[in-house]
């Protein structure tokens, strides 16, 4: 026999002997119950499908199945109310540990409800408590959202203390869904967040999820670009007290301390923190006094929990929203100008100032029908009352319904004054959800919910320099508006083989009543109604168990704001918008990296833009454009270098375009007399603010993690970087009415001690923006033909150069 026949045989044998072994294989697999403290569960259930072979966890926590065909199994286990899910892919013996969650989960049954799953086919972060504690200085929610694939984010006062706004893919915040525990915190009317009104949120925060896209169907407005869900339901099972100082550059300081019960026999249970944060700002004179007060009191059963929230918030931040001119962001001594009070003619009005309490209370029950069955119920009520404060020259007194005053036999027309503009508002409503697991194949999820947001809005003039008919605190205009939401959806998880199928649809309907022009522009009572569908379908395949590809198709709609309503007439009225939007990516790990990769397209139709164009009743407000669209690219990812060197990057590339957009610029004479307005064209022009290219960066490095006779010590550290290109103004391309691409570094170092008897200590420091870049984020600008000269103003929103923070964190 030749060598090359022995070969051949050698060979065919070896084949049979591998494929009788596998057609054979047995495999054995271990199942440990754990709980979330990572100790054994004895006494267990836990059912394995298909097939449905059960075991019951001995002392140790562990089940054994012998002798088992590879493939896919479904791991269940329940322990009186508490349950575990897991599956996994058995192509060698397996131990595998499950946690069991108990009845302190449970509630979080409307966070979840509200949420992207894991395996899910959407576009999403998530950020856990940890990461969050050791980036949190004070300041507002956004900053801590920067290094999130597509973000970026903006301060008013340069610090991110104040006034700050968030973009994700270039979507405006008004745009953006922002739950607080799966409850609605948009302004109804603005569909803005001021997340000024929430000071120092993030020392209770549990964990966020930030979803791309239009995301799952939630409460409130239908998310228009992005979803930011925000949890702090989480039950801490063992007491607690903390405290948390923080001072950093232009005298930035916070204070605060928080305390919890931890989960008693009875099941009872409270959480509570107060704080204080005090900040000169960047920009001139754009201080913020913040407090804040936060409550939970709650009792979890075996199979029920009820809970009570109460976040309060105060606020008094010096107005710093006109931004600076751009002649003056070159100049150090002029970059940080703030006109808000300069038309006090001795110097600027001290109280300028924007003062606002705003008070959220949530209540919560849940109940656990069964193992396959769970339900929750939320009530919410949020208080809103404030003023912002305005010294104003030289003004009408007809502008504010009074007539002109004589004295000394001259008529004055015009004063010098102080108004406030008051915003009085209530908003309340009721929501519910369940959850039913037919199979561990197959749930759904039903929910729904009402709401109603009452709204007051006047002004007051408090001084005038000549008073004439104004008495104290005189009315000058007055304007009340209700709006009720309602909303349905249901939403289906149905996994068969390698595939998981999701769908979801919700029904909304808007009533809003408000005071508005007619068609014959007279101020009157008025009534708008939306019925809008809003579906939603997405497919993942399981390519391996390390690799998931995901599709998914949603449409979202969404009505015009307060100000589209009150400065247009039924005329004139812009029309909702809506959103056709397309997700597709993939998802895979390895032993020391992981990658995520999607594409994206979001199509609008009667997209809402500001093209300048003045209307029947004399206001420049959105109009719709037909067609525009977003598409892009985002890629994130990490790898470990070492156990203790992590590098990440998420990059975004970008298109955003109006396909025809007619932008309306005013005309005036040689003595600023108005003329008209000229109607400029431009085909496939940009979006406003929306960067093309965005890439973020950074390394995570652990120093040192030792444990000795002193205690445990280690020291972290990230630096990160991140790039934004170039942002313009209006919808019209001109690179002269841009933000110029901009970069910035921080680096962040967390050192932590613990010992016996001892309370942990975390000290940290930060330095932001590193290399002292000049940049800014934001801005705004006003177009116009002075003669036959084409001007534009503007105001840009500088941040800060090279600033420091610090902190110290004391738990026992």
């Amino acid at each position: 026999m030749s060598m090359n026949s022995l070969k051949l045989l050698f060979t065919l044998l070896i084949f049979f002997i591998v494929s009788a072994v596998s057609l054979h294989a047995q495999y054995d697999l271990t199942v440990n119950a754990i709980d979330s403290e990572k100790n054994p569960i004895a006494g267990a259930e836990v059912l394995l499908q298909p097939g449905n072979v059960s075991s019951t966890t001995g002392e140790n926590g562990r089940s054994n199945f012998e002798n088992l065909s590879p493939g896919t199994y479904d791991i269940l286990i329940s322990y009186g109310f508490s349950f575990g899910r897991k599956t996994v892919v058995l192509e060698e013996n397996l131990v595998v540990n499950v946690q069991v969650k108990g009845r302190v989960e449970i509630d979080e049954i409307q966070v979840l409800a509200t949420r992207a799953q894991e395996a899910g086919p959407l576009s999403f972060t998530n950020i856990d408590a940890e990461e969050i504690q050791s980036r949190n200085y004070g300041q507002d929610v956004p900053f801590l959202l920067k290094q999130l694939p597509s973000v970026n984010v903006t301060s008013d006062a340069g610090t991110g203390i104040g006034y700050t706004g968030i973009r994700i893919r270039g979507v405006d915040p008004t745009r953006i869904n922002v739950l607080m525990n799966g409850v609605p915190v948009n302004d109804s009317e603005s569909q803005n967040v001021f997340w000024v009104n929430m000071p120092d949120l993030l020392s209770s925060v549990n964990d966020i999820q930030v979803q791309r896209g239009v995301g799952t169907s939630a409460m409130g407005g239908n998310s228009f670009g992005g979803i930011v869900s925000i949890n702090t339901n989480k039950v801490h099972t063992e007491p607690y007290l903390r405290s948390d100082f923080s001072y950093g550059s232009f005298n930035s300081r916070r204070a605060s301390f928080s305390f919890g019960t931890g989960l008693g026999e009875d099941g009872f249970y409270a959480d509570g923190r107060v704080s204080r944060i005090l900040a000169d700002g960047f920009i001139d004179r754009a201080t913020a006094d913040l407090r804040s007060l936060y409550l939970a009191v709650g009792k979890v059963g075996d199979r029920s929990s009820f809970r009570v929230n109460l976040i309060h918030g105060e606020e008094v931040t010096y107005q710093a929203w006109y931004g600076v001119p751009a002649d003056f962001l070159d100049d150090p001594d002029l970059r940080t100008f703030n006109p808000a009070g300069l038309d006090r003619p001795d110097k600027p009005h001290p109280n300028e100032v924007d003062d606002y309490q705003q008070t959220h209370l949530q209540v919560f029950y849940n109940y656990t029908h069964n193992a396959n069955w769970e339900s929750g119920l939320t009530l919410h009520y949020t208080r809103g009352k404030g003023f912002f404060e305005q010294y104003r020259s030289n003004q009408a007194f007809e502008s504010y319904g009074v007539s002109p005053v004589a004295i000394g036999g001259e008529e004055i027309n015009r004063t010098d004054l102080i108004r406030r503009r008051w915003l009085d508002n209530d908003f309340y409503g009721i929501i519910l959800n369940s959850t039913y697991r037919f199979s561990p194949a197959t749930s759904l999820v039903l929910g729904g919910g009402w709401n109603h947001y009452t709204g007051d809005h006047f002004g007051e003039v408090i001084w005038a320099r000549f008073a004439g008919e104004m008495e104290n605190d005189h009315r000058y205009y007055e304007n009340d508006a209700d709006k009720y939401d309602f909303n349905l959806f249901a939403k289906v998880e149905h996994q068969f083989g390698d595939f998981l199928a999701w769908g979801d649809m919700q029904l909304r309907t808007v009533d809003y009543r408000f005071l508005g022009f007619d068609q014959r522009l007279e101020n009157v009572d008025q009534d708008q109604t939306y019925t809008f569908l809003n579906p939603k379908l997405g497919l993942t395949w399981f390519a391996s168990e390390r690799t998931n590809i995901y599709a998914s198709l949603a449409v979202s709609n969404r009505e015009p704001n307060r100000r589209d309503f009150t400065e247009s007439s039924p005329d004139s009225r812009p029309k909702p918008e809506r959103m056709f939007n397309v997700e597709t990516g993939v998802r895979t790990v390895g032993d020391s990296w992981n990658l995520q990769a999607n594409l994206y397209y979001m199509g609008y139709r009667d997209q809402l833009v500001v093209t300048g164009r003045i209307n029947d009743v004399g206001a420049q407000v959105r109009e719709n454009v037909r067609d525009s669209y977003r598409t892009g690219l985002e890629v994130s990812g990490s790898y470990y270098i070492k156990t203790n060197l992590k590098l990440f990057a998420n990059a975004t590339m970008a298109y955003n375009r109006i396909q025809n957009y007619d932008f309306f610029v005013d005309k005036y004479d040689e003595n600023f007399g108005f003329e008209g307005q000229e109607k400029l064209e431009f085909d496939r022009t940009p979006m406003t603010l929306s960067p093309e290219q965005l890439i973020s960066g950074g390394i995570n490095y652990r120093v040192f993690d030792i444990s000795g006779r002193l205690g445990k010590l280690r020291l972290d550290t990230d630096l990160f970087s991140q790039y934004v290109s170039r942002q313009y103004l209006d919808n019209t391309g001109n690179r002269d009415n841009s933000l110029d691409p901009y970069h910035f570094t921080d680096l962040n170092f967390v050192f932590n001690f613990s010992r016996d008897n001892w309370p942990d200590i975390q000290f940290k420091f930060m330095v932001r923006n590193l290399t002292d870049e000049k940049y800014e984020t934001n801005g705004w600008s006003y177009s116009y033909y002075f003669v036959d000269d084409f001007l534009i103003d503007q105001g840009f929103f500088p941040q800060a150069g090279r600033n420091f923070f610090t902190g110290l964190s004391i738990r026992f």
